[in-house]
C-alpha cells in the first residue's frame, strides 16, 4: 500500500507540477495574447482613424472645391452682370449721342432745305408780283406820282368838307 500511496503521491505531485506548468503556459499565452489583442485593437483603431482622416480630408477637399466653385460662379455672375450693365449703359449712351448727332444733322439739313425752299418760293412770288405789277402799271414811277396826287386830292377834299361845316371861315372873317 505504500507503494500505491507513493505512486499516487508521485502522480499527485506530477499533476501539480503539470498543472503549475500548464498554468504558467496559459498565463504566458494569455499575456502575449492580450498584448496581441490590444495591439490588434490599437492597430485597428489606428487604421480606422487613418481611414476616417483620409475620408474626411477627401470630403473636406470636395466640399471646399464645391464651395469655391459656387462662390466663383456667383462672383463671375455678379461681375458679368456688372459688365453687362456697364456695357449696356455705354452702348445706350453712345447710341443716344450718335442718334442725337444724326437727328441734329437731319434737323439741320431739313431746316436748310426748308429755308432754301422758302427762299425759292419767296423769290418766285416776288418775281410774279413784279410781273403782275408791270402788267397792271406799265410805268411804276408814274404810279407813285399818281398815288401821291390822289393822297393830296383827298386831303384837299377833307379840308373843303371841314370848311363847309363852318359857316364862317377865316377868309370871311378877315374881310
Amino acid at each position: 500500500m505504500e507503494s500505491i500511496l507513493e505512486v499516487q503521491e508521485d502522480r499527485s505531485k506530477m499533476f501539480s507540477y503539470g498543472a503549475g506548468f500548464l498554468a504558467i503556459l496559459v498565463a504566458i499565452a494569455t499575456f502575449f495574447g492580450f498584448k496581441s489583442i490590444n495591439e490588434m485593437k490599437k492597430g485597428t483603431i489606428d487604421v480606422a482613424e487613418y481611414e476616417a482622416k483620409k475620408i474626411a480630408e477627401e470630403k473636406a477637399k470636395e466640399v471646399a472645391r464645391k464651395v469655391a466653385e459656387d462662390k466663383t460662379k456667383e462672383e463671375l455672375a455678379t461681375k458679368l452682370e456688372l459688365i453687362k450693365t456697364e456695357l449696356q449703359t455705354s452702348l445706350i449712351s453712345s447710341f443716344q449721342s450718335k442718334l442725337d448727332e444724326r437727328e441734329l444733322k437731319i434737323s439741320d439739313e431739313f431746316v436748310n432745305s426748308m429755308r432754301q425752299e422758302f427762299d425759292d418760293k419767296l423769290n418766285a412770288l416776288r418775281e410774279e408780283r413784279a410781273t403782275v405789277s408791270e402788267i397792271v402799271n406799265p410805268e411804276p414811277s408814274n404810279q407813285i406820282e399818281n398815288d401821291h396826287a390822289i393822297t393830296e386830292n383827298s386831303s384837299d377834299d377833307e379840308n373843303e368838307q371841314s370848311d363847309e361845316g363852318n359857316l364862317y371861315n377865316d377868309e370871311d372873317l378877315n374881310k
